[in-house]
């Protein structure tokens, strides 16, 4: 694979056999399909190396992560694709013009220094212009930013021009080894196999330059190791955006292990740092996160709702037994409580609100977060009195209604967030509007319609749908039993 003045590697070569602008055009073409078709390989590269970054105790719990088969299965389920190609776009534009400039500038400078030096100006020319493109693609692949222009304006705003360059020696140093021992390899192979001829098939020039690129990429990854710290080393430093990956696992692992320990308002501030640092723009949270952020805060706020109804019906007994100073201690203990729940219901409204909503896009994560919301109204409109009553049950029933606008359109009858959805805004006709008659049809249209497609539902779904199905179909059976002895409330399950 040799061209005619002795260049190890014809495809740089320019022939003649066709306009150098063709030449250049077509190089700058396989470099950005190179780049297109092997990114997702590559964010995985740049996010492990990024690894060794992280706080010993973070770097422990999340062990898991540290291997490429459990990174991919950790995001089988938070928009894969999508997370894997971020910062691909800068990428497929900064290689046109610095492969333009490789190919051109090698041609005109071999014309009058030797190809070496020649090869070595080009390479110099190519990575000063791609150099700050991968700067700006690194730091997008560990999740930081909003997007390029984003990161474009943070560097120049916080760290200056020379954050775009400050690689670039180690750039230069990596790519003269890199690209000596991918040629040396290639012509080595190539020439064992042919016996120095030229007649190799386009298979075998394929197989050798791969496996020339394997050699290559492995004997100068500790210097890329070093290229990519120097970097991104300013997100792990950064206190208001580009939030580094280890920061999102730290909180993550935080979370879990107040979980486990059953301290529920740490678990909440946990996962509500973690939304207010890593959710900007259209980051999203993956499943596993979402889930944790309700389960902090329905227990942290279920606690205080217990807690409530023992000390209100405390309060109602002194009351009647006209115990005044009873009462008035339970009156305080109670407005103690409901001072607590605002403050929770409103922290985590407001990330719906000013965060979660926004950068939803996906209709199942819409219908959870409105249905999330209008759960949170719904519980301050269960201690709340006269207007701050009346304006809380509003939004609550506005925000189901928004749920179960999109559900019924793009959620099918037997999916568990369809049918909370339903069972929690039953529960709010029911207990918050005194509209029974209503609570018990919204319950039943719900438990029927997802009775008759019962049979299609997934293996994944089967456990939590056929236990809502019951929580509705119990609180039917209490409902209707209400109605007809014209009974007083009783306690309903909700989910």
């Amino acid at each position: 694979m040799e061209s005619d003045d002795g260049s190890p590697l014809s495809f740089e070569e320019w022939t003649g056999d066709c306009k150098l602008w063709q030449h250049a055009v077509c190089g700058s073409a396989a470099g950005v399909m190179e780049h297109v078709l092997l990114f997702p390989i590559d964010t995985l590269k740049t996010r492990l190396q990024c690894g060794w970054c992280k706080p010993e105790a973070v770097r422990k719990a999340c062990s898991a992560e540290r291997t490429l088969g459990s990174y991919m299965r950790s995001k089988q389920q938070s928009h894969l694709w999508r997370q894997l190609y971020r910062g691909c776009n800068v990428m497929a534009v900064g290689c046109v013009p610095a492969h333009v400039l490789y190919f051109t500038g090698y041609e005109a400078m071999k014309k009058v220094v030797n190809v070496p030096l020649a090869g070595a100006l080009a390479t110099f020319c190519h990575d000063v212009i791609l150099t700050p493109a991968d700067v700006v693609k690194q730091r997008l692949q560990l999740g930081s930013y909003r997007g390029s222009l984003h990161c474009i304006g943070h560097l120049l705003k916080r760290e200056g021009i020379k954050s775009f360059y400050r690689s670039l020696p180690v750039t230069l140093f990596m790519n003269m080894p890199y690209h000596a021992i991918l040629v040396g390899v290639n012509d080595l192979l190539l020439k064992n196999h042919s016996g120095g001829s030229n007649n190799c098939s386009f298979g075998t020039y394929f197989l050798y330059a791969g496996i020339g690129g394997a050699v290559a990429g492995a004997l100068t990854n500790p210097i890329d190791v070093i290229k990519t710290h120097l970097q991104t080393q300013q997100c792990f430093r950064n206190t208001n955006v580009g939030k580094p990956l280890y920061t999102r696992l730290k909180l993550t692992c935080s979370a879990k292990l107040a979980e486990q320990a059953e301290r529920y308002d740490e678990m909440a501030d946990a996962m509500k740092a973690l939304v207010e640092s890593c959710i900007t723009g259209k980051e999203e949270l993956t499943v596993e996160e979402r889930n944790l952020l309700s389960v902090a805060y329905k227990n942290a706020v279920g606690s205080r709702r217990a807690s409530w109804r023992i000390v209100s019906g405390v309060e109602q007994k002194e009351a009647s037994k006209s115990n005044v100073v009873q009462q008035n201690l339970a009156a305080a203990y109670r407005m103690k409580i409901e001072k607590e729940l605002t403050q929770i219901c409103s922290n985590i409204l407001a990330l719906l609100n000013d965060r979660l909503i926004p950068a939803t896009s996906d209709s199942e994560s819409q219908v959870f977060y409105h249905k999330m919301k209008g759960d949170y109204y719904r519980y301050i409109s269960e201690f709340s009195c006269d207007q701050e009553k009346a304006q809380a049950s509003a939004s609550a029933k506005e925000s189901y209604q928004k749920a179960t606008e999109i559900a019924e359109n793009e959620l099918k009858s037997t999916h568990p967030i369809r049918l909370g959805l339903a069972l929690n805004f039953s529960v709010f006709f029911y207990e918050i509007l005194n509209k029974p008659h209503e609570a018990c049809e919204m319950a039943k249209r719900a438990f029927d319609e997802a009775i008759t497609e019962f049979d299609s539902v997934s293996e994944d779904s089967y456990k939590d749908s056929t236990l809502i199905m019951q929580l509705l179909r119990d609180n039917l059976t209490l409902w209707a039993t209400d109605i007809q002895n014209d009974a007083g409330e009783k306690s309903k399950p909700e989910e």
